[in-house]
């Protein structure tokens, strides 16, 4: 499992909100974010900012490049 798959389930969880939310929150497919969870893809670019501006994080952290 990628620290990127772990770090989003964690934040998602930490964040209370449901795939479904995020869906809406962000326009990213419930699909697709279940992929990202489940380690079977990474997201491009924008669609990395994007999960760590919604999650208020750095891209290093969501990468799995820091701990802060």
């Amino acid at each position: 499992m990628t620290t990127f798959a772990q770090r989003l389930r964690e934040l998602k969880k930490a964040k209370g909100v449901s795939y479904s939310r995020m869906e809406k929150e962000t326009g990213i497919s419930i699909a697709m974010l279940y992929r990202y969870a489940s380690d079977r893809t990474e997201p491009r670019l924008p669609y990395l900012i994007w999960l760590a501006d919604y999650f208020g994080v750095s891209l290093d952290y969501l990468a799995g490049r820091d701990d802060t």
